[in-house]
């Protein structure tokens, strides 16, 4: 599901199409021989819907609501299904009548949020956010990188309290998660903070088994930047490193696509600028 820039995540489980057809066959022999059973209605509807079927998820729906299933259920499954079509508006009615009941609702939270993004309420979007990370058990780390998101979309932004929402990710699954430690790192650049996001990728580096990534994405930072001397000799450590590495190593894929873009990066920064 596409957010305003970024790539939101619901907490929905995803399965293989063979295996989803499969479980959609075993719910259509179940409902053979209970066919008054809305559970089983409900529950291959959101089936169709995972898979995309969308007007089957909601003569799926249909039948469940005939056959008077959970009402609270139904409004929570056809909310989601309105966002997988697009249709905010009607999506954030039904996920609003959800939540009145069951409001610390973690799924439901973050598919509001996601509605909220996409129709610009980016700090209602927040405040489910803040919801579902305070009382998840195992938060996902994107869910802290989609909140941080919002903030920076907010008007003015709130960088200070997106980076410290994700240094409050990293202190809580670890600092080693690199989708935080980059999240980060892209978002102090974007605030103009350019030294704040070296010195993140310097951390992360010093404690690394391997920093070549590391490096290069420091190389990267700096010629963003500008920092044409300082990128070079980044780029030129990251070729060094690579080859003080085994030979094992040096031939993984993901070694020598680090070692051709450093390569690359140091030609570039080495050619003619324009009116030279």
């Amino acid at each position: 599901m596409q957010g305003v820039g970024w790539c939101w995540i619901m907490a929905v489980p995803l399965h293989a199409h063979g295996d989803m057809h499969e479980r959609i066959e075993a719910l259509t022999r179940e409902i053979s021989k209970h066919p008054d059973d809305a559970a089983l209605y409900l529950r291959r509807g959101q089936l169709h819907q995972q898979h995309e079927e969308f007007a089957a998820a909601e003569a799926d729906y249909v039948e469940a609501e005939t056959r008077k299933a959970d009402p609270a259920a139904l409004q929570l499954a056809r909310g989601q299904l309105q966002l997988a079509q697009g249709n905010d508006a009607s999506a954030g009615v039904y996920l609003d009548k959800f939540l009145q009941h069951e409001p610390t609702h973690v799924e439901a939270r973050l598919a509001r949020a996601a509605v909220r993004v996409h129709l610009k309420a980016f700090a209602d979007a927040v405040d489910d956010f803040n919801v579902v990370l305070k009382v998840a058990q195992k938060p996902e780390p994107e869910w802290f990188i989609d909140r941080a998101n919002a903030l920076a979309a907010i008007q003015p932004p709130r960088y200070e309290e997106a980076l410290q929402g994700l240094d409050d990710g990293l202190a809580r699954l670890g600092a080693g998660v690199v989708t935080l430690v980059l999240a980060a790192v892209d978002l102090e650049i974007k605030a103009g903070r350019v030294d704040q996001a070296l010195a993140r990728l310097d951390r992360v580096a010093s404690a690394a088994a391997r920093q070549e990534s590391w490096v290069l994405r420091r190389g990267d930072v700096l010629a963003q930047a500008g920092r044409g001397t300082a990128a070079k000799q980044a780029y030129e450590h990251v070729l060094e490193l690579i080859a003080a590495l085994p030979p094992r190593q040096r031939r993984t894929r993901a070694t020598m696509d680090m070692e051709e873009r450093a390569r690359q990066a140091l030609a570039l920064l080495a050619a003619p600028k324009p009116g030279r």
